[in-house]
């Protein structure tokens, strides 16, 4: 007997590890810093604020009715077994009405999800929203367990087991109800009308480890296809970790760094990545993720140029279904590799590459990184122009001419203030001249543009062929020193090596008169922004 007893203890004693080890702690905040995942505010009526430790909320508006919510966005599946917690405290006010913890809400207001509450006069209910309208799931039930007394700190929790919700109170079962489906994976805090409660430890736990083990790959390229694959159907957003930082982008957005649970074996860190307009609220796994694997990091700029051919030979060595296109900075260095699937005669892309960028995390220094996008509707599918140069026409050596003017953007170059400029743009006529265009002007507009018109008022029922037969003049003036994409009747012509190198647009436009179409050939060099041409 003694023996089963033991062989009964051990058994017991392993599943606990693994019940144990079943759960993952989604979420959890402490208040012990005001952070930047809560909007905190005071004015003359109500406040949330984070003080010595706690969430505040607290309304003092003697007209007021009404609930306070305050709600953040998780990682939860929301189909998973789950646990959710907060510690409350009632420390004044009108006691008969509710506080406690928001749980499966949306991100929209107004809200639709759920509350478990309690009342200081002695009560718990349990109710949801529906659009900000309330709907009773469980009426208000007495019962000793809720203090009536104030600064009593209680702990709220619900805690789906398969079909049901159970209700806790300071860890004591006091109710169950079937498990309903949630509306989002957002949790938070809740009081109605005019009390002042404090919050702390607001938890979140997956109780049945959605969240599988990462995926072991042998090599990076073997992870770079996989992970492709993954982006195309899941997205990124389904292997992001739990803890994240948070960028200022120097504009007006917001870049959230998760760990990534797959990763390249090359690679010092993977990450997924999401940009978003605000710091305040979590981007839901559905928002579109990208991935960087960082394979070098604080580095000098010259250590990062010396390391760069290496990393893209040992990638492009094994991925043969993909074209590397090199990209050289305005010292003629390498900078930058994009990387697209290659198709017959070119390679198409969705912005996926390898660059030397800004190390985010070491002032000053440089990092090597590998960087592939969400899905987007902008991914360019590029082919090679593989015809000789042909430079000795009046119209070829104009049109080159144009392009040379062009790394300066045309300063210098504008005439007199014309009139027929879009929207934030300044249109002047020109001293430079494409041989055989009607019309030749700069439009400023974010940046100086060079349009030459090289033909108006064409049926629409000819415009197709005269498009194709101008894109096949430029092929014989740009030569292979260029690749083209083509989206719909327009064409693009971007330089094969040197990413700051102008591009060029052929491009059809409806004459504002109405009277057929109009051929213009747009030159074109991107603004660059400090430090754009080491940014990816």
């Amino acid at each position: 007997m003694k023996n089963k007893h033991s062989l009964l203890m051990v058994t017991l004693f392993l599943i606990s590890c693994i019940i144990a080890n079943a759960q993952v702690t989604i979420f959890k905040e402490d208040f012990s810093t005001a952070g930047n995942r809560w909007s905190v505010y005071t004015n003359d009526k109500n406040q949330f604020a984070i003080y010595n430790g706690k969430g505040i909320l607290w309304d003092f508006d003697p007209s007021f009715s009404g609930a306070r919510i305050e709600k953040i966005g998780t990682d939860l599946d929301i189909n998973t077994d789950f646990s959710v917690s907060v510690k409350a405290t009632f420390t004044g006010g009108e006691k008969d009405w509710g506080y406690g913890l928001v749980f499966g809400a949306n991100s929209s207001s107004p809200t639709s999800g759920y509350k478990f509450l309690l009342a200081a006069s002695g009560y718990y209910c349990l109710s949801k929203w529906v659009n900000g309208s309330t709907v009773e799931l469980i009426k208000w039930v007495k019962t000793d367990i809720v203090k009536k007394d104030p600064f009593n700190q209680q702990k709220l929790e619900v805690r789906k087991q398969g079909s049901n919700w159970l209700l806790l109170i300071d860890d004591q079962q006091v109710n169950t109800y079937p498990a309903q489906s949630l509306y989002g994976n957002y949790i938070g805090l809740v009081k109605d009308n005019k009390q002042r409660v404090e919050f702390d430890d607001l938890e979140l736990v997956d109780l049945a480890q959605s969240n599988q083990p990462p995926v072991v790959y042998n090599n990076d390229c073997e992870a770079f296809t996989a992970l492709k694959k993954l982006n195309a159907s899941k997205g990124f957003g389904s292997i992001r970790g739990i803890s994240y930082t948070i960028e200022d982008d120097g504009f007006i957005g917001y870049h959230f760094r998760f760990p990534s649970k797959q990763s390249f074996p090359g690679a010092k860190k993977t990450y997924v990545l999401v940009s978003t307009d605000s710091k305040i609220r979590v981007p839901e796994k559905t928002d579109k993720h990208d991935l960087e694997a960082v394979f070098a990091s604080g580095l000098t700029y010259q250590a990062a140029q010396e390391q760069f051919p290496q990393i893209q030979k040992k990638l492009s060595d094994c991925l043969k279904d993909y074209h590397f296109n090199t990209y050289l900075n305005e010292n003629g260095k390498v900078n930058r590799a994009s990387i697209g699937e290659k198709t017959n005669g070119g390679f198409k892309t969705n912005g996926d590459g390898l660059s030397i960028a800004e190390d985010p995390f070491t002032s000053g220094a440089y990092m090597i990184a590998l960087k592939i996008y969400a899905p987007s509707e902008y991914g360019k599918e590029k082919r090679f122009i593989t015809n000789a140069p042909i430079r000795s026409t009046d119209f070829a050596k104009s049109l080159m001419q144009a392009v040379g003017f062009a790394e300066n953007r045309f300063d210098g170059k504008k005439g007199a203030k014309i009139d027929g400029a879009g929207f934030m743009a300044t249109r002047y006529g020109t001293t430079i001249k494409v041989s055989g265009a009607l019309d030749n002007y700069i439009e400023d507009m974010l940046g100086s543009g060079f349009y030459a018109v090289m033909e108006k008022n064409i049926p629409e029922q000819s415009i197709k062929t005269k498009m194709a037969a101008w894109h096949q003049k430029l092929i014989q003036v740009l030569g292979n020193e260029y690749h083209y994409s083509q989206k719909s009747d327009n064409y693009t012509y971007e330089h094969a090596k040197k990413y700051s190198a102008p591009y060029l647009s052929l491009l059809k436009e409806k004459s504002k008169d109405g009277n057929g179409f109009s051929i213009i050939i747009e030159i074109r060099k991107e603004i660059e922004i400090e430090d754009e041409e080491e940014d990816f």
